[in-house]
């Protein structure tokens, strides 16, 4: 099959997935929402949020029940139509057992329902590319997996193996190690390397480890920038990826987007000529590098994330063995520049759809290197991700060489199993932030049938989105978010209340209440 074929076919699929498992969702969500709750039977209910959409109406009996002293009489009720929003139970004071189900499924920042899995270097993402969120405080995550990429000049494939891990030390700070444990290389066109038997001229290019692809005295030589030891098929311990991660900014916290810095520290675990050839995956120095992640949780359907980094790469003296003797030869690698956008979608579903788009860039001044076509990489990566559980999930994605057309086989792969746990129910907004409401109506007795106004103003510190679920013990509520009216039309004399209950969606909410007197 070809590979349009391919990627047609992987879409389709995440596609169906994606849609079966929000559908599942939704169904469990509203058999949850159905559930009877302890409430006198001519309560009336009606749940909206701040962006102006109702959310639902409860079904109430038909006969209200004022109070002690007033008769029961009918009245009509309001039905909205229910939308993906959050559906209200029509107490505004659920049962012990509700109320405990409800902490448990409640899908905020703090305690998602699904937790968010870490990229192949351990800090939270999608395949390999990070999200701006750091782990909460006491959060841990894990990930262990395979990585096929594709490099040039030789047509090149590496298949990367190892685990990672990282640990939330404090609400702005997390560490991070990524160990790669084995990296197979398979060479394909091996004459187009210099360090390749087939690729050596015998002509040293000036005093680099590298001899002229074409026997011309000066004639640059031929090698793969960031494995630069890559010459014949075979492999070994790669190196090991240790660093922190600075937050700066968090959805979490209240913050618009997530903004955090990156800081790695390349560690080899091979030193030394030869044994960086029998190796071939290292260079052979502690290197250096600093990344900026930013993203965007885009209406709880979308996380849109953009990252880019930075290596700072240094020059390696060994001595080297030559058609003249012993030597002295440098090796002396480009930086390299990474940039990439990716879109996780359905991130409160079972099924994550993950889209990704990276370039890797070699900069300044390394030694000259024919590189048989694109020198620079860039690929996208389409897959899924499924939650076996709460904190374990796996990842599936097909990658694909953008740019290196001249290679042999431009088609990679990543899979891995993620594994997360985080301290229980942090809540950020109980600890620092507060949420107030008041309610007022615009009379304290009318005759029946008047329509009474009623209002809440609420606040939230943290500035949370907010979500209003009215109630009454009869009549009819008409309207949606903080003003609503209440049609008082067949209630019996009587004291009766209206109760506003405010969400924060972050683990707080508050009540108020007002009452009215019909005639």
């Amino acid at each position: 099959m070809k590979v349009a074929g391919r990627a047609a076919t992987l879409v389709v699929l995440a596609i169906s997935l994606a849609s079966a498992g929000y559908a599942g969702d939704e169904k469990s969500r509203q058999t949850d929402a159905a559930a009877p709750s302890a409430v006198s039977s001519g309560a009336v209910t009606k749940a909206s949020t701040n962006d102006g959409r109702p959310n639902a109406t409860a079904n109430p009996t038909d006969d209200a029940t004022p109070g002690a002293s007033a008769p029961a009489v009918p009245h009509t009720t309001d039905v909205a139509q229910p939308t993906a929003a959050e559906v209200t139970a029509a107490s505004p004071v659920p049962s012990a057992k509700n109320a405990g189900r409800d902490a448990d499924d409640k899908n905020d920042a703090d305690n998602p329902r699904f937790l968010p899995m870490a990229a192949w270097n351990g800090n939270p993402g999608l395949f390999t590319l990070e999200t701006g969120e750091l782990l909460p405080k006491g959060g841990v995550d894990f990930t262990a997996g395979v990585n096929k990429i594709s490099r040039m000049p030789g047509a090149i494939t590496v298949l990367q193996t190892g685990p990672a891990l990282g640990v939330g030390v404090t609400r702005w700070l997390s560490l991070f190690l990524q160990v790669n444990a084995d990296e197979h290389i398979h060479v394909d066109v091996p004459s187009n390397l210099s360090l390749n038997p087939a690729g050596n001229t015998g002509l040293q290019f000036g005093n680099t480890i590298y001899s002229s692809i074409i026997p011309a005295t000066g004639f640059p030589p031929a090698y793969v920038e960031d494995y630069p030891f890559a010459s014949v098929n075979g492999g070994g311990v790669g190196e090991i990826d240790l660093g922190f991660k600075l937050g700066l900014l968090s959805e979490r916290r209240g913050n618009r987007l997530s903004l955090s810095i990156r800081n790695d520290f390349y560690i080899p675990t091979k030193r030394g000529f030869t044994n960086l050839l029998d190796d071939e995956v290292q260079s052979g120095q502690f290197n250096y590098g600093i990344g900026i992640e930013a993203s965007k949780n885009i209406k709880h359907s979308m996380v849109a994330t953009l990252n880019w980094a930075y290596r700072f790469t240094r020059q390696g003296n060994f001595n080297v063995q030559t058609i003249n003797g012993p030597q002295v030869e440098v090796l002396k690698q480009s930086d390299q520049m990474t940039a990439g956008f990716g879109l996780l979608m359905f991130p409160d579903k079972r099924f994550n759809v993950i889209t990704e788009y990276n370039g890797l860039v070699y900069v300044r001044k390394g030694i000259p290197n024919t590189t048989f076509g694109s020198r620079d990489p860039a690929e996208s990566i389409t897959g899924l991700r499924l939650y076996l559980w709460r904190g374990i999930a796996i990842d599936v994605g097909y990658r694909y060489s953008l740019s290196l057309a001249q290679d042999v086989d431009r088609n990679g792969f990543i899979a891995k199993l993620d594994l997360a746990r985080w301290p229980a129910r942090p809540h950020i907004a109980k600890e620092f932030g507060t949420l107030t409401a008041t309610c007022a109506v615009d009379a304290a007795a009318v005759s029946a049938g008047t329509v009474v106004q009623a209002t809440v103003n609420a606040t939230d510190s943290l500035n949370y989105p907010l979500t209003y679920s009215w109630t009454a013990a009869g009549g009819r509520i008409d309207g949606i978010g903080p003003f609503v009216r209440w049609d008082t039309t067949g209630m019996a004399p009587g004291s009766y209340s209206i109760t506003v209950r405010v969400d924060d969606g972050a683990g707080k909410s508050t009540t108020c209440s007002q009452s009215v007197t019909v005639r």
